[in-house]
């Protein structure tokens, strides 16, 4: 009874908060996505965006939109009389444990999926998307194409002129073409020429010039790697001796971050049914998650990556046993 009822509460306000949240996030996704792409997809591509970012998107919002019919359902029984019906008849907090957790369980292995398999595949489906509209550009005469930090300009009298940093090419022809990172512009008969603290010239009859123009950072960049990727990687750095203290706790967080909604209950249960569930414990719960979260990811080289990983669920699970140790309902 005490499951069936749990769910019947918690499932209504989950679905109307996961459908505008996911809503909100993944419109706010696209938009950036695109504005920042050197070239706007056609409308199938961006329907496919559209569609790739959906699990990126029910990623970061499962868990909020979960915490809040958590927060709803129990805030409502303390409105409505319902806890002191409940405590009347011999229960307590420990009892609402069980079916509180049952979808939490759920939707961390929804999750879990999510994060390993889901977002990663669908950031990368969105990145190609946007390299197959970038190699379609038309490198008009007169017009400067910007491309990934790479300008390309092709002059009324023929050729192509390309400048990256200090450099500048000058190419009798010039193709782009879509390549596993992003761009490939390819280039013949041509020079370079360097403009920076030693210049020199080049002359080349072929060149390839790879062009990145997927990723906005590298937070974006490592989030598109598969769990096999990422842990190539980081192998690779330690062998060169270098830090990668972030990159494997981006891979340790795709396993830490769906532990999150078996912690939710514990924080739901005292803040709804004692203190009516108000909608800036809600906020505040997700701030602090957000926020050591963020601290995690500025400080993996200083607490390394597993604490910086585990940062959120320890920040939330001393918040939990500090709620329940006043809770005198528990």
């Amino acid at each position: 009874m005490l499951t069936r009822l749990t769910l019947r509460g918690l499932a209504g306000p989950s679905i109307v908060a996961l459908a505008l949240l996911a809503s909100v996030g993944l419109l706010l996704q696209v938009a950036g996505l695109l504005l920042a792409a050197p070239a706007m997809p056609d409308p199938a591509n961006t329907l496919r965006v559209l569609l790739a970012l959906t699990p990126p998107a029910l990623e970061h919002t499962l868990p909020v939109a979960f915490l809040v019919g958590l927060m709803v359902a129990f805030g409502r029984w303390h409105a409505e009389g319902t806890w002191t019906a409940l405590r009347s008849a011999g229960v307590n907090g420990r009892r609402l444990l069980i079916p509180a957790l049952i979808p939490g369980l759920a939707l961390a292995l929804i999750m879990s999926a999510t994060s390993h398999f889901a977002a990663p595949a669908g950031r990368r489906a969105a990145a190609r998307c946007l390299t197959q509209a970038a190699s379609t550009v038309e490198l008009t005469p007169g017009r400067f194409v910007e491309l990934g930090g790479v300008v390309l300009h092709r002059p009324s009298q023929g050729g192509l002129l390309v400048s990256q940093g200090d450099a500048v090419m000058l190419a009798g022809q010039g193709q782009l073409r879509e390549h596993s990172d992003g761009l490939l512009l390819e280039l013949v008969d041509g020079e370079v020429l360097g403009l920076g603290e030693e210049p020199f010239t080049l002359r080349f009859h072929t060149a390839a010039l790879p062009i990145p123009v997927s990723s906005t950072g590298r937070r974006v960049e490592l989030a598109e790697r598969s769990d096999a990727e990422l842990t190539e990687l980081v192998d690779r750095m330690r062998s060169r001796a270098k830090d990668a203290s972030y990159e494997h706790g981006v891979l340790l967080k795709r396993s830490a971050m769906p532990l999150l909604p078996l912690l939710l209950p514990l924080l739901a249960l005292p803040l709804g049914l004692r203190w009516g569930g108000r909608p800036g414990h809600t906020m505040l719960v997700v701030v602090a998650a957000w926020s050591l979260l963020r601290i995690g990811d500025a400080s993996a080289s200083l607490l390394g990556p597993h604490l910086a990983a585990a940062l959120p669920l320890l920040g939330l699970a001393l918040a939990a046993l500090a709620l329940w140790s006043g809770w005198r309902d528990r």
